[in-house]
């Protein structure tokens, strides 16, 4: 550690000067590694506040780490005397944290014996001004450089008896000479082309001569012989009162030049183009709407010359109405382009003009502007409309035709069904229209119809259509209707007005019409099905005679839709094979025998379960599906018949036929194919049940079939007899083996007089005629006493069995013999 050490006093005149100059005094004590600071430039650093033994480690501490090591060897080399001088410049840190620039200039003040130093003194002043502003000049230069180099300018100097005394290195590089290559001593010469030497030589004579400052745009000879375009600047340059020498610029400005040029005549490419271009198109300023430049298709579409247009804008002009103008602008939105919108323009003599006008944004010399074309589409849109017309509009009458009429009957549906009102559908059609027609010609006719046309139109309310399907065929249109009565007055207010009478040439004549309507949403139908209902109707008013309106019964038709969905769904059931046969026994009662049973089918409901008869028969029917289940029955009938074979039993099974089947052509053909399917089988365990609900119409042709049937060995039983149409006729020609008492007579008949003596009649034609007979339905004991008094052994009901699966009837069997075994 070295000894302490008084503090360094100077003379205050001295400390005042250094004061006065920013400095402050150091004295380093090299041998003992002290530094002591005189002058107030210290104070703002601390050193004064540490003892005098730590001012050296102190002050080191505030340098900057980078400057340290920088100073490292230079202060050793000092402290060996290896310098007489000390200079320096680094940073050092201030009480506050803030780094300032400080320059330190000494010198040996005392060496030893051997010429060693012993102290070394000198001043330190605060440069970071100098050094902030040396820093700023050196960015500044750079920038400078830079920026010459971007935009390739050099600079240069000469002098009037030595040419040019200076280039920088972009003019090197602008002459395509390599850097420190001999400055040329003739370079108007040498390096100007031609054309523009007389020029320069001009403008720095004047410039020697009178001081003037120059410029000009000049072409250059590079070192490889191209020839580049450059523009020159000069200035004098003044010294001692005398004009020294020239000083300026050189900026390398080809590809501007080139660029120009291309520009040049791109325009004029574009100009002539825009001239012959027989498309009316223009120029607009972006901001006013100006325009700037028009072709003269342009002139020949608006009426207005260039000359008149130039400076003003199209709203000005009266071409667009302000709000037109502004809906363009409003689909151009935020983009550069538009194509093809549809405007209206207004000529200068006043004739409306459609337009398909196409917006371009471009900078035209520096300016935002709006490059637009125009199509004149004002023949097309006419024809466009012409043929709109005739697509939707009957060319003779001039009234909505099928396409039309298509249109508004969706329209008025939707209104009607949102508004809660009816919408009348009408369908009409001229009566003694085409005798007129084939009368007196068609020229004739078609005038008629055009009247016509006409009377119906005046006669409907605004909100009405009528319209024309061709010929003498109308539809009528009819919305906000509150009742059906509303719709017929229409209708029978149309009807006379038609009929008055119409004069053709020289002849009267007179029409009236047969109309049919439908009401809307009461008939819930489509469009297309509307019609067809109206015209249904319509034709129902010409069968009943003409001149009149028949309405058509919406309710009678869903009914007839519901049954159609649901014969299709039947349809469907069969195919899809969910329907089934139950078997309910049939007994003689005198031996407690089962003597067959009867098939009941069953509908087996994927959703549903198992349905009765009832849920399908009726839909059955009538309908071609009759046939169809019928022809299922016997093949599931016979299919159970061999069933019970396989397992050792033999019944008798009876199928219910319709009498419409059995009429059939081929019935019986069909049956024999069945039975060939199972030559095991005796047909006599067949037995076909005939409905007598309906009358059996061709007698004859049905007695033949049976007879044909009870050939092959099938039985014949007549089923609900004595419930439709019964006759003698029927006992005496048609070969059958049993006659079957209708359930609805053994019901009552213990209790109601009349059931009981149609239950006798029946028993006592069936023994005059030779026929078996047995009773549906026996529910009591009973019952089934009373029937075997009056003769009748034989019969089925719940008293008995109810209708069951083919498994469990066999069960039932089994288990009736092991009773009866038993007893």
């Amino acid at each position: 550690m070295p000894d302490s050490v008084a503090p360094l006093l100077l003379p205050p005149d001295v400390l005042h000067a250094m004061q006065a100059m920013g400095c402050g005094y150091w004295q380093w004590d090299v041998v003992r590694r002290q530094l002591q600071f005189a002058g107030a430039f210290y104070r703002p650093f601390g050193v004064f506040e540490q003892p005098p033994e730590q001012v050296h480690r102190y002050w080191d501490s505030l340098r900057h780490p980078d400057d340290a090591g920088r100073l490292k060897d230079y202060l050793q080399r000092v402290r060996a005397g290896f310098e007489e001088n000390y200079a320096s410049e680094g940073r050092i840190r201030d009480l506050q944290g803030q780094w300032h620039w400080i320059a330190s200039r000494g010198r040996v003040a005392e060496r030893d014996a051997k010429g060693q130093p012993l102290r070394i003194v000198g001043l330190t002043k605060d440069v970071t001004r100098r050094r902030k502003q040396q820093e700023e000049l050196q960015a500044f230069n750079s920038l400078l450089l830079q920026a010459g180099r971007l935009a390739r300018l050099g600079t240069w100097e000469l002098t009037p008896n030595q040419g040019i005394i200076y280039w920088s290195d972009m003019c090197y590089a602008i002459h395509g000479l390599p850097l420190g290559a001999p400055l040329p001593r003739h370079y108007t010469s040498t390096h100007v082309a031609l054309p523009w030497r007389q020029a320069l030589r001009d403008k720095l004579t004047d410039c020697l001569r009178f001081g003037l400052d120059w410029s000009m745009e000049l072409q250059i000879v590079r070192s490889d012989g191209e020839l580049i375009w450059v523009r020159a600047h000069g200035e004098p340059v003044v010294e001692n009162g005398r004009l020294q020498r020239v000083r300026g610029v050189m900026q390398d400005i080809n590809d501007y030049k080139l660029a120009e040029v291309q520009l040049r005549q791109s325009e004029e490419h574009f100009t002539r183009i825009f001239q012959l271009v027989e498309q009316p198109m223009g120029m607009v300023h972006c901001g006013d709407g100006h325009y700037q430049y028009v072709n003269p298709a342009w002139e020949a579409l608006t009426g207005y010359s260039a000359a008149e247009a130039m400076g003003h804008g199209s709203v000005e002009l009266g071409f667009f109405t302000p709000e037109d103008r502004a809906q363009m602008l409003a689909a151009l939105g935020q983009g550069d382009t538009l194509s093809n919108y549809e405007i209206k323009l207004r000529r200068r003599d006043g004739q409306v003009r459609t337009l398909l006008q196409s917006l371009r944004r471009l900078d035209y010399y520096d300016e935002p502007c709006w490059l637009f074309s125009a199509q004149d589409i004002t023949e097309h849109k006419q024809r466009q409309e012409q043929l709109q017309h005739l697509a939707h509009f009957d060319p003779l009458t001039g009234l909505p035709n099928r396409v039309q009429l298509a249109q508004r009957l969706q329209d008025a549906m939707a209104q009607a069904r949102q508004a809660g009102q009816l919408l009348g559908v009408a369908y009409l059609d001229l009566d003694g229209f085409k005798p007129i027609n084939d009368r007196l010609g068609h020229e004739a006719g078609d005038r008629l119809l055009i009247a016509a046309g006409a009377r119906m139109a005046r006669s409907l309310r605004s909100s009405d259509c009528v319209a024309r399907l061709g010929g003498d065929e109308f539809v009528i249109l009819l919305p906000g209707l509150g009742t059906r009565s509303d719709c017929e007055h229409k209708l029978q207010q149309l009807m006379q007005r038609l009929a008055t009478p119409y004069t053709l040439d020289t002849e009267r004549v007179t029409i009236t019409a047969s109309i049919g309507y439908t009401l809307y949403p009461e008939d819930d139908a489509d469009a297309d099905t509307l019609l067809r209902h109206a015209d249904q109707a319509m034709y129902q008013a010409k069968q009943a005679g003409r001149n009149r309106f028949h309405g058509f019964d919406a309710l009678q038709a869903r009914s007839q839709r519901e049954q159609q969905a649901q014969g299709e769904q039947l349809r469907q059931a069969l195919a899809r094979g969910e329907f089934v046969l139950h078997l309910q026994p049939q007994i003689d009662m005198a031996s407690g025998a089962v003597v067959g049973a009867e098939c009941l089918a069953r509908w087996q409901h994927p959703e549903r379960g198992l349905l009765s008869p009832a849920h399908f028969l009726p839909a059955i029917e009538g309908t071609t599906l009759e046939i169809e289940f019928g022809q299922w029955a016997c093949a599931e009938a016979l299919r159970h018949c061999a069933q019970l074979q396989r397992q050792g039993l033999t019944l008798r099974l009876a199928v219910n036929i319709a009498a419409q089947h059995v009429q059939q052509p081929g019935f019986t053909r069909a049956l024999r194919a069945l039975l060939d399917g199972h030559p095991q089988l005796d047909a006599s365990w067949l037995e076909i049940e005939i409905t007598e609900s309906a009358a059996l119409y061709d007698l004859d042709a049905l007695t033949t079939e049976l007879t044909e049937l009870r050939q092959l060995g099938v039985r014949i039983a007549l089923d609900d007899f004595g419930t439709g149409y019964s006759s003698l006729s029927y006992l005496r020609h048609l070969p059958l083996d049993l006659l079957k008492i209708d359930q609805s007579f053994v019901r009552d008949m213990l209790t109601d007089p009349g059931d009981l003596a149609i239950v006798q009649s029946v028993i006592g034609l069936a023994q005059s005629f030779g026929r078996q007979v047995i009773a549906e339905g026996v529910e009591t004991a009973a019952q089934g006493a009373r029937l075997q008094q009056l003769g009748c052994t034989l019969a089925q009901g719940y008293h008995f069995a109810r209708p069951m699966p083919l498994d469990a009837l066999v069960a039932w069997l089994q288990h009736t013999s092991q009773g009866k075994s038993a007893d």
